[in-house]
């Protein structure tokens, strides 16, 4: 199971190591697909100077706001959530973002889900319909690719679809039990 870059990271041992895996999990995953381009923020994250500016200068008060922007409902991040999260986002993991973005352009994601279709296991792809930053869409063309796919999007939720409704972490703690 996997959200967002450990969903696309999971993917990738996945397509190396196939027999190692029964089932996949994906929520709103950084797609490792053709046609996919970096949303506003991930362009600039890219970008040399910028990206480093927009790192070293966040406020706190910024970075809350952008990631309760990811939610359908603001209040599905807690503020005792944003202040570990807070915590956590000192200089080493600013650069670590920084680097992961810049290493990683959109042919090089696409190159990196080449055998998605070698995954023959069940595989569940769960979307919040409101993500502002992986749309949608995107749950589709995984379902594309990955042969025994299913697809479940979350109406009213947006980057985080299990934060904003319980009933997703019920379904995926189901369909790993069956």
């Amino acid at each position: 199971m996997g959200h967002d870059w450990g969903a696309a990271a999971g993917l990738v041992f996945a397509q190396r190591h196939p027999e190692t895996i029964e089932r996949l999990v994906l929520c709103d995953a950084v797609p490792l697909l053709d046609g996919f381009t970096w949303p506003r923020l991930g362009r600039l994250l890219r970008r040399a100077v910028a990206g480093g500016l927009i790192m070293c200068a966040t406020p706190r008060w910024l970075l809350w706001r952008v990631l309760r922007e990811g939610c359908a409902r603001p209040d599905a991040l807690s503020d005792e959530r944003l202040r570990a999260v807070w915590a956590h986002f000192d200089q080493g993991t600013q650069r670590a973002i920084l680097r992961l973005y810049r290493a990683t352009g959109e042919q090089d994601l696409a190159a990196a889900g080449a055998e998605l279709e070698r995954l023959r296991v069940p595989a569940l792809v769960v979307w919040g319909q409101q993500d502002p930053w992986l749309p949608p869409t995107l749950a589709d063309a995984y379902a594309q690719r990955l042969p025994l796919a299913t697809v479940e999007r979350v109406e009213a939720a947006g980057h985080w679809p299990w934060l904003e409704d319980a009933r997703v972490a019920e379904r995926i703690g189901e369909f790993a039990r069956t």
